[in-house]
C-alpha cells in the first residue's frame, strides 16, 4: 500500500472541497488552519498540554542533560537540560490505525 501524505495545504484543499464548509472560501478556511496550529504551538511552547480528543495530546518532555563525545575530535561536548515537543496519540486512533475498531 502507498504511503498517503497530508500537507498543510492538502488539508487546507480538502476542507474548501468539503461541502459542509462551503460557505467559507479557502482564504478564510486557511486562516482558520493556520490559527489553530498557531495556537496549538502556542500552547506547548508554554510548557501546556494541548489535548485533541479522539486524536491525541501534544505536550514537552524535559530531555536531561547529557555530554557525549565527538568521534573525530574526540572531544567531550556538554548538552544542557532542555525541552523537546512530544506527542502521545490517543487510545482510539492508536486502535483505528491497527485495525481494531
Amino acid at each position: 500500500m502507498a504511503a498517503l501524505k497530508l500537507s498543510k495545504s492538502d488539508l487546507i484543499n480538502t476542507l474548501t472541497a468539503d461541502e459542509e464548509l462551503s460557505g467559507l472560501t479557502k482564504k478564510e478556511i486557511k486562516m482558520v488552519v493556520d490559527k489553530v496550529f498557531l495556537i496549538l504551538g502556542a500552547v506547548i511552547v508554554a510548557g501546556g498540554v494541548a489535548t485533541i480528543q479522539g486524536f491525541g495530546r501534544l505536550f514537552t518532555r524535559v530531555a536531561k542533560a547529557k555530554s557525549f563525545k565527538k568521534i573525530i575530535s574526540g572531544e567531550i561536548v556538554e548538552v544542557g537540560e532542555r525541552n523537546l515537543p512530544k506527542m502521545k496519540f490517543s487510545k482510539s486512533l492508536v486502535n483505528r490505525v491497527k485495525g481494531l475498531i
